[in-house]
């Protein structure tokens, strides 16, 4: 049975949308908050998914033994948390979690000087030594930005200018341009270039911050997808906001080729579509920057046009909590809609 089948009949003129915090922002400012010494409640009323509970509470986890849950994000901030204030003790995960390198964290701060093993590359972690010195070091970013992400939010704990090397690039450019985000509202100057990102000298203050966190763009995107299939219905998302740190804000332009259009409207943003608007898919379009997005804008072309279209940059997506791209294809399959994989990309 297709997506249309289910929409209610007929179409309301406005839907709004309660959407939850960014739980990239939110986490960003746990750590925050927690390298600067900060109060851990401050942010406690933000945390409304499973990653950022298990984020507050494993960073002021004072045990040995922590598990940081199922969570990608909850591990590799608080591996960089405990190294960074030399807090040896072990760090296991659950789930998924256990089939999940972090390898690439783990070489570039036991190259600053920690003392951490895995088993292989795999929880569990245990840091026997943190480190005690940030200058320069160098880390694999090409399949995943958590590991530059940890790295760029520790660097303000140490002096001087530290300088992170990305030989090969760096998959999911806006999630580290976030984190650079946080740490200029922070005060903290910050240089990114394709290979290298510079951190200029800067510290957290103690006191409380003016940092919260914003509404999630990357769940409003499977709302876009649903506005593309009720042409006329206004969509208002109460608090999101423009200008946005959160790469995934770029949505906008990725679903204006189906006809959406938006304004700022009543504290939030209001999105329509327009089938009027609508104009021709191109045939290739590259998600490197905004993979979080792939899943939800293939639900609208899957809605609203039957061409075929080749999707780039989406390789990692198949090292998440699962194959994201395998488990839409199955998705897809019930829709007779084909989805599969060609010399590196997806059609």
């Amino acid at each position: 049975m297709s997506l249309l089948a289910k929409l209610p009949t007929p179409a309301p003129d406005r839907v709004d949308i309660q959407l939850p915090w960014s739980k990239s922002h939110v986490n960003r400012l746990l750590l925050i908050d927690a390298l600067a010494r900060r109060n851990p409640e401050r942010l406690a009323s933000y945390c409304d998914s499973n990653d950022s509970r298990e984020l507050l509470l494993s960073l002021h986890n004072d045990k040995d033994a922590v598990n940081s849950g199922e969570g990608a994000t909850p591990q590799r901030f608080l591996l960089a948390y405990r190294a960074a204030m030399n807090l040896p003790g072990r760090i296991d995960v659950s789930g998924t979690m256990q089939q999940r390198q972090v390898g690439s964290l783990v070489d570039a701060l036991n190259a600053l000087g920690a003392d951490i093993r895995t088993e292989n590359g795999y929880a569990p972690i245990d840091i026997r030594r943190g480190i005690d010195r940030f200058d320069r070091v160098t880390v694999d970013a090409q399949r995943s930005s958590q590991a530059v992400s940890a790295l760029l939010l520790l660097a303000p704990v140490f002096p001087g200018t530290k300088t992170i090397h990305t030989p090969g690039g760096r998959v999911s450019e806006s999630y580290v341009a976030f984190s650079a985000g946080c740490l200029e509202r922070e005060g903290i100057w910050v240089e990114t270039a394709p290979d290298l990102i510079r951190v200029h000298p800067g510290s957290y203050a103690s006191e409380a911050s003016a940092q919260t966190p914003e509404r999630d763009w990357s769940a409003a995107a499977f709302f876009l997808s649903l506005a593309v299939a009720m042409p006329g219905t206004d969509f208002h998302f109460p608090g999101l906001t423009l200008p946005s740190l959160q790469g995934d804000a770029r949505a906008l332009s990725y679903w204006q080729p189906f006809g959406l259009h938006y304004r700022n409207e009543a504290g939030g943003i209001t999105c329509q579509c327009n089938p009027d608007l609508r104009r021709p898919l191109p045939e290739s379009m590259d998600f490197a920057a905004v993979p979080d997005l792939v899943p939800a804008w293939i639900m609208a072309a899957s809605v609203c046009t039957a061409a075929q279209i080749r999707l780039t940059g989406t390789a990692h997506l198949s090292d998440k909590e699962s194959n994201r791209m395998e488990r839409m294809a199955v998705g897809l399959k019930a829709w007779d809609i084909q989805l599969f994989e060609n010399e590196g990309a997806w059609i």
